[in-house]
């Protein structure tokens, strides 16, 4: 375990492995006919013994692999192992008590009854993440890097304190053998079905009278949080079986039951209910697909297309063959794009193959899709099924997802395949650009991070300190984790409590001393626009503009800085005000009409007349103003203005200096049409 990412530090992944053996090791003791027959004082000191070896094992390996916060990783240690290992001493004990021969396979029958129950929530109940007796807690997904000790976990390991106390009661107590082992199956089949009523875990019941408010449409079964608005529930609905419509289209099938989608009010009632505070997630076996109010937008057509994919699937999961990740992930990712062409996998796949030196072929072998990070994982999966989708076919495809064999889907070897795939990518004469391949995937997965566990918990706790305004300790203590950690992420939170204790000074001297290090990160170009308005903030010159242009990283980045241009052309005399009171600064106080309109909120006072005066600013950048109407579109197609979007998303169109956008407007549009058309009537589809 020293020698494997994760499991190499002392912490939550070490602790985990170390409560599954800990509990386990105790059924070897069987076979020890001397062991068997020890004082309960010296098996309670072979049970110290074994709990002490790891932590000194784990020092050991930090004295030579480098330190990460020891004592930090130690609390998970005690959290998770100590009550596995008394639960596994405990269960040894009653079993020993019991005159019946096998008396190992017993108890690893009983080891295996517990941890079964992980299975059996996560399969049947709408839940991805797990409270078991010897584990401890998993959150459902590895994009959570935040465990945090609440009193919930702490309550589900005493749990299994409490069971060890019960059962040595069991032992001790003067029945038939078999009796005490009704007992102890029964106390702990007994706590499965308790754990919903605790908050240990969610089944369907517990969900749906969290998530109260009902919509059913032709289609869908959508389950809402009372504090989501009706005007939003109905359109989000109505998103729904829009997104039917159009998959099914595509792929020439439907579900053969109506999907269940569960919309939570924010990530952290999704986190307390579903599991994954980080990531949305499909249960295509169950036909239900779980998102937050918040992402629903981003996400909701991914999250479908994963339930029609159930039709297309293997085994009891309805996933592709072999579990294959890459795959699975790579076939949504690829039918998004045909039907919501918002970013261009090719491109991106193009940047992160040259800049990175990637192989296609890998990350569909096994695994290997979470050895990368997620933008790697999921881009270069979709476009490379993408790939095989528009050059062969359904058909073939179907197929593959369900074999996961390249071979005797495509009637091709795979070093073909993917020898096809490179050539079609770089024959698309897509112009290379560093810094867009960094801006998207310059950063590492879970499983390359250094002490991602503890940083993530101080990461929050700065977070909390900076709402509640306290910017001296939250400087203090980013600093602190910075110089202990390295981590990119504690710096800039460093960088903004400076800003907010209007320490400009220090924080651009800092930032000179620090931004050079970064520079094979995506935090490099957020700390370069930061870094152009505290050279606002100081001097009022600014010729960082051109370079920050010049990266071509997205059209919302170049938007964020031509903004800032015109504003420091326009009204100087604002902008500090507008730097750094951001999200608090009221658009009513600029002047100038053109630039009320590239900083308008639709919720604005007389939004609707400065967007339609719009039309005369001449001295608006063409590619900016399309921009801007395509954005202020998607808002007023958000708030139920659909007329008003398709009149927006029009003058876009109007101004459309770019090609490869038209692909999108025209999904755009055919999205608008459609609401428009069914908006009124959503049972009508």
């Amino acid at each position: 375990m020293q020698f494997l990412p994760l499991t190499n530090k002392m912490g939550y992944e070490f602790a985990i492995f170390n409560a599954l053996i800990q509990f386990a090791i105790w059924g070897t003791f069987f076979s020890l006919n001397k062991f068997v027959q020890l004082s309960f004082f010296y098996k309670f000191s072979v049970f110290l013994i074994v709990f002490s070896i790891p932590i000194l094992i784990s020092l050991l390996g930090e004295l030579i692999f480098g330190f990460c916060h020891f004592t930090f990783g130690l609390n998970y240690y005690i959290l998770f192992v100590l009550p596995a290992n008394i639960l596994g001493f405990s269960v040894y004990e009653v079993i020993n008590s019991i005159k019946i021969k096998l008396k190992a396979i017993l108890f690893y029958f009983i080891f295996l009854l517990i941890i079964s129950g992980i299975i059996v929530e996560i399969y049947f109940y709408p839940q991805i993440y797990f409270y078991n007796l010897i584990i401890g807690y998993f959150p459902g997904t590895i994009y959570d890097e935040l465990i945090e000790i609440d009193l919930k976990l702490v309550l589900s390991r005493i749990i299994p304190l409490i069971l060890g106390i019960i059962f040595i009661f069991i032992k001790r107590i003067n029945c038939k053998n078999i009796i005490k082992l009704y007992f102890l199956l029964i106390i702990l089949i007994g706590y499965f079905f308790i754990k919903p009523h605790i908050g240990l875990s969610t089944n369907k019941f517990v969900l749906i009278e969290n998530l109260s408010n009902k919509n059913e449409t032709k289609h869908f079964i959508v389950h809402f949080d009372s504090s989501i608005e009706n005007d939003n529930v109905k359109r989000l609905s109505l998103l729904h079986e829009y997104y039917f419509y159009r998959i099914s289209k595509i792929l020439n099938f439907k579900p053969n039951k109506k999907i269940e989608s569960f919309i939570y009010k924010d990530d952290i009632q999704k986190g307390k209910l579903f599991g994954s505070r980080a990531a949305d997630v499909t249960k295509p076996w169950l036909y239900q697909i779980h998102l937050d109010v918040n992402s629903t937008e981003r996400n909701l057509l991914h999250e479908i297309i994963h339930v029609f994919s159930a039709e297309l699937g293997n085994g009891p999961l309805k996933l592709a063959g072999d579990y294959n990740p890459a795959i699975i992930e790579g076939f949504a990712m690829a039918i998004e794009e045909l039907i919501e062409p918002k970013r261009n996998l090719d491109e991106l796949a193009y940047l992160g193959l040259k800049h990175y030196n990637l192989s296609t072929r890998k990350l569909f072998n096994g695994f290997n899709f979470f050895t990368q990070n997620s933008s790697i994982g999921y881009i270069l999966s979709g476009s490379f099924i993408k790939f095989l989708q528009k050059h062969y076919g359904n058909k073939e495809l179907f197929k593959y997802y369900k074999t996961a064999d390249l071979r005797n889907s495509y009637k091709l070897e795979p070093e073909k395949l993917f020898s096809k795939y490179f050539t079609y990518i770089n024959n698309q004469n897509f112009k290379f650009n560093s810094y867009k391949a960094i801006y998207y995937f310059g950063y590492s997965p879970l499983i390359n991070k250094k002490c991602a566990r503890y940083i993530a918990y101080n990461i929050n706790e700065i977070n909390k300190l900076f709402k509640e305004k306290k910017y001296e300790k939250a400087a203090k203590e980013s600093k602190l984790l910075y110089n202990e950690s390295g981590n990119y992420a504690a710096y800039y939170g460093y960088l903004l409590s400076l800003i907010k204790l209007n320490k400009f000074l220090d924080a651009k001297n800092s930032l000179n001393n620090f931004i050079s290090v970064t520079k094979n990160s995506n935090t490099y170009f957020t700390l370069k626009f930061i870094d152009t308005k505290l050279n606002i903030a100081l001097s009022k010159k600014c010729p960082e503009f051109d370079t920050l242009l010049s990266y071509n990283l997205s059209e919302s980045f170049n938007f964020e800085v031509y903004r800032l241009n015109e504003f420091f052309t326009k009204e100087s005399d604002k902008i500090n005000d507008y730097i750094f009171n951001e999200t608090n600064f009221d658009v009513n106080r600029i002047k100038s009409d053109t630039l009320k309109f590239l900083f308008l909120d639709p919720k604005t006072l007389n939004a609707k007349y400065i967007i339609d005066k719009a039309e005369s600013y001449i001295l608006i950048n063409k590619f900016y103003k399309q921009f801007n109407y395509e954005r202020l579109s998607e808002e007023y197609f958000i708030n139920g203005d659909y007329e008003y979007s398709k009149n927006l998303l029009k003058r876009s169109i109007d101004l459309n200096i770019d090609k490869v956008k038209q692909c999108l407007y025209f999904s755009k549009l055919q999205k608008i049409n459609w609401f428009i058309e069914n908006g009124n009537n959503k049972d009508k589809n």
